[in-house]
């Protein structure tokens, strides 16, 4: 069975998108039944009868639900009472409608008149389109799918915590070690539970968790020795090596969730290529540099969304952003007379500073495939 749930109709914009799309939507995806929410549907602000009387126009059954909560006499409109009594009496005879006293109450009349709807539309279209059988393992494969959202989704936030409680501790140059060693200890922890959560198809998101558990571990017995600093140094170099594996397992956990993990594999490849290829021009700037740099895969890499660890990402954003000032203000000046000094000053410092934070990209991009190739 196919179900398309529209969560919230608000206002008058967005009934027409609905009742002019939908039909559209029911004949090319096959659906069998559409749920809609039309609580908002007035503005925002509820539903109104002409709203309610437009979608059974539209051939939308509608299952409508009074609050049965007490209210103070004197706060009633009279007028007000005899016309929703009317609405109700006139809704009878067109919708199914009932009243609930509380949440729950309500959740159990749903689930019992969404049966019912299911079975009338049932009747009415013929039981071959509601009784067919999905394709065998769409089931198993919408668990899995399901399964892994929720492991990214708990990962993420695990990780984000933990980036900002070590670089936090970290930037604070404290003269002792143990609180970060607390703080690693407790993301040690953290790994062990969402090893247990892998499946199958995010074995390089296991493998990755491992290594960094064992290296967590052994930092967690670090000593600091009177030796100028280097003991101390090795210490935070090692956790933000850790902390960037991490960073790499929640980028193998994005791939597992893509219908085609090499097009995103390739499309980081692509974004490497496009940036060394672009460094040889960065190296002999010239007037004309802006508008011979490519920037196609950068851009589709960071329009996709893709997760990549934060520095690198934070290096491809400010890259796009420089090449892309640089090309806006060669576009402004070109052709135009009179003497562009400033300009291209400005053009030479955004190409040199795209320059660097490119270079860096690379060696990001590099260490990030290396370290997915080894697993």
């Amino acid at each position: 069975m196919r179900i398309l749930f529209i969560g919230d109709i608000v206002g008058r914009s967005g009934r027409a998108v609905v009742l002019e799309r939908l039909p559209a939507l029911i004949r090319d995806w096959k659906l069998d039944f559409v749920a809609i929410n039309g609580e908002n549907a007035a503005g925002g602000f509820g539903i109104t009868e002409a709203i309610y009387q437009e979608f059974l126009d539209a051939g939308k059954p509608v299952l409508l639900y009074f609050s049965g909560k007490p209210v103070a006499l004197e706060s009633v409109d009279p007028d007000q009472w005899s016309r929703l009594q009317a609405f109700k009496k006139k809704c009878q005879s067109e919708g199914l409608i009932s009243s609930y006293q509380s949440i729950e109450d309500l959740r159990e009349l749903l689930r019992q008149h969404l049966g019912r709807t299911l079975e009338s539309l049932k009747k009415k279209g013929g039981d071959q389109a509601l009784d067919a059988e999905p394709p065998a393992g769409v089931y198993e494969q919408v668990s899995r799918n399901a399964a892994l959202l929720s492991l990214r989704y708990d990962y993420e936030h695990f990780l984000k915590k933990a980036l900002i409680e070590w670089s936090a501790e970290r930037d604070s140059q404290p003269i002792s070690i143990l609180e970060a060693q607390s703080l690693l200890r407790d993301t040690s922890n953290g790994l062990i539970e969402f090893r247990s959560r892998v499946t199958n198809n995010t074995k390089l998101f296991s493998d990755l968790l491992a290594d960094a558990t064992r290296r967590l571990k052994v930092l967690q017995r670090h000593e600091v020795y009177l030796d100028g600093g280097a003991s101390y140094m090795k210490f935070w170099q090692e956790g933000d090596d850790i902390l960037e594996l991490l960073e790499v397992g929640a980028t193998a956990l994005d791939d597992a969730l893509q219908a085609n993990p090499e097009e995103r594999i390739s499309l980081r490849q692509a974004t490497a290529g496009e940036i060394e290829f672009n460094q040889q021009h960065l190296t002999r700037q010239e007037y004309s540099t802006p508008a011979i740099l490519r920037t196609e895969s950068v851009e589709k890499l960071l329009a996709n969304n893709a997760r990549l660890p934060e520095r690198l990402l934070a290096n491809l954003r400010v890259y796009q952003q420089n090449i892309r000032a640089a090309r806006d203000i060669q576009t402004t000046t070109m052709g135009t007379p009179g003497d562009h000094t400033p300009e291209l000053v400005k053009i030479e410092q955004l190409l040199t500073s795209a320059q660097t934070v490119g270079q860096q990209a690379i060696g990001d991009f590099a260490l990030l495939q290396a370290t997915l190739r080894s697993r």
